[in-house]
């Protein structure tokens, strides 16, 4: 909306003024900090104006009167704090956003302290309009943990499936669930995603794997394991430390696998169970791609050889979508290779097991699972 004018002005604004410092600086230098929250509150600044735009506006076209405006945000923005980014934190600069409200009926200057979420916001909508929700009030899932919607790391949303087939929704977040539609413990950030919106599709990611949620939105990835299963965050562990988590009796081996891994875009390592004297595992690599989640099998091997990643094997159904799947058998045993593709990226994830064909459900049943943010 903005103009690059009221953009750059903003930010010459800003350029001088001296802001606090994040208590845990980091690798970034003083000045850097500074740039960044300079920027940070020249772009506010700059979405505080078009709200006073879009008010005169409104005032000009006489429907200031009956109109109700609300500011919040999906999210805050850790912006450094604790050496920490984005918004995927329990902490406050991360999951505290401004709530405002103006309009007829609404008091000046009162401040709430009640406990809120973007959740309530629709049912308030509506009843403001006099109306109700398509479909009844939205409601929890029938789960017994507290849920939030969209409530990124670990969120699980509030709505059932006759509530979104009722508002007709196009774009919806779920979490694990089993065949009754109960939500499974751990199973959260928002997995799986559907990015459209299809009952078959929807009613299909209720019978999947369950198991242990690994991933974060962080990483480009989320993904159900099964039970038993444990997963290292290749990019918060060090790679000596997982070793020896992972492998205590070969951890200078395994550091230098991980580090190879690592190195190629690796960005989690998994262990299954011990299957005769293989240990099943399973590692997720992060590939910068020219795709979409619309790419096809063909699309996806052409977009990561232009990357120089070689992907060969054909496409094949994988839950409800057809993925681009790759297996190989050596003495070591077998992998079974899916290339899952994303907005911009490239998922692979790597299954290896002992050459023994019960374990290509299990990792087709992982693969159905795997999803970018």
């Amino acid at each position: 909306l903005a103009s690059s004018l009221e953009t750059d002005e903003t930010r010459l604004r800003w350029a001088d003024v001296d802001l606090p410092l994040p208590d845990d600086p980091g690798s970034f230098s003083a000045g850097q900090h500074r740039d960044i929250r300079r920027r940070y509150a020249a772009m506010i600044e700059n979405i505080d104006r078009w709200i006073g735009t879009f008010g005169s506006v409104l005032a000009q076209s006489g429907q200031i009167d009956d109109t109700i405006v609300i500011y919040a945000s999906d999210h805050g923005e850790m912006l450094g704090d604790r050496n920490l980014w984005a918004k995927q934190f329990p902490f406050q600069p991360s999951i505290c956003v401004p709530l405002i409200f103006k309009g007829p009926g609404i008091l000046q200057g009162k401040v709430r302290t009640d406990p809120v979420s973007l959740i309530d916001l629709g049912p308030t909508f509506a009843q403001w309009a006099g109306t109700e929700v398509a479909g009844g009030s939205w409601k929890p899932w029938d789960a017994p943990m507290p849920f939030t919607s969209f409530g990124g790391e670990n969120g699980r949303s509030g709505f059932t499936l006759a509530d979104v087939e009722a508002a007709g929704a196009r774009h919806l977040c779920v979490l694990v669930a089993d065949a009754d539609q109960r939500a499974i413990p751990g199973s959260g950030n928002c997995a799986p995603v559907a990015q459209l919106f299809d009952p078959t599709v929807l009613r299909t990611q209720l019978d999947r794997l369950t198991g242990t949620y690994a991933g974060r939105c962080g990483l480009g990835a989320t993904l159900v394991l099964p039970e038993g299963w444990r997963w290292v965050d290749l990019q918060r562990t060090p790679v000596e430390e997982a070793a020896r988590s992972l492998r205590p009796a070969a951890a200078e081996e395994m550091a230098a696998t991980l580090t190879g891994l690592v190195a190629l875009g690796g960005v989690i390592w998994a262990d299954g169970p011990v299957a005769g004297d293989q240990i099943v595992s399973l590692t997720v690599i992060r590939f910068e791609s020219d795709t979409t989640l619309t790419s096809t099998p063909d699309e996806v091997a052409a977009a990561l050889a232009a990357r120089g990643v070689p992907a060969g094997g054909t496409g094949r159904v994988v839950g409800a979508r057809t993925v681009l799947t790759e297996m190989t058998d050596d003495a070591t045993g077998r992998s079974i290779a899916y290339a899952i593709p994303d907005h911009g990226y490239t998922i692979y994830l790597v299954v290896n097991t002992p050459v023994d064909d019960t374990w290509i459900a299990t990792g087709d049943a992982i693969a159905a699972t795997v999803l970018g943010c």
